[in-house]
């Protein structure tokens, strides 16, 4: 899982500094606040299986999840993209 990419950039930090390669990084859940474009700016491609997004719209489209909470979910990742 990802959120603002913190601990995915130390991490590649690390690795660089042991002289290795790092340029991909795979998450199961990006929840979409930042990762991808922070390891972007480090050279680092963010993969992941799934997005915040993409479960809203699953649990919206098979009523998991009342209207209220999609949307105030949907717009905390607007505000913060």
């Amino acid at each position: 899982m990802a959120t603002d990419g913190f601990s995915k950039i130390k991490f590649i930090e690390g690795i660089r500094q042991a002289d290795a390669v790092a340029e991909n990084v795979v998450i199961v859940l990006d929840r979409e606040q930042g990762a991808k474009a922070a390891l972007k700016k480090i050279g680092v491609k963010l993969y992941s299986l799934i997005t915040l997004r993409e479960v809203l719209e699953y649990m919206k489209e098979n009523n998991l999840v009342d209207m209220e909470t999609y949307n105030e979910v949907m717009d905390y990742l607007e505000k913060n993209e």
